[in-house]
């Protein structure tokens, strides 16, 4: 089995795995997390049509001078996660508290 790691959701990952930068949806201990899912235009139209890349290309993220778009959302294995946010930027709410 995977190994669990503490995921944050807002915050912006890197999965060497997939190639991809993922947003988790849920912040706990998983080995497994519901993501959005951006990958660069290359690897985009290679596993997506080119009409969903068209409707995404608007939705993308910089990072290393690279651009990676918005795929939609899936689980994905969170063991190689790379951190890539500054946390001290990410912030949470709940319906009951504001963390």
């Amino acid at each position: 089995m995977a190994r669990s790691i503490l995921v944050i959701n807002g915050a912006v990952y890197f999965t060497a795995d997939y190639n991809a930068i993922v947003k988790p949806q849920r912040t706990g201990v998983f080995w497994m997390v519901d993501c959005s899912e951006y990958l660069t235009k290359k690897d985009f139209l290679s596993r997506y049509s080119e009409s969903l890349f068209k409707e995404n290309k608007a939705d993308f993220i910089k990072y290393e001078d690279k651009k990676y778009y918005y795929t939609g959302f899936r689980p994905i294995q969170t063991e190689d996660f790379i951190l890539l946010s500054d946390l001290s930027e990410i912030s949470h709410q709940d319906e009951e508290k504001e963390f």
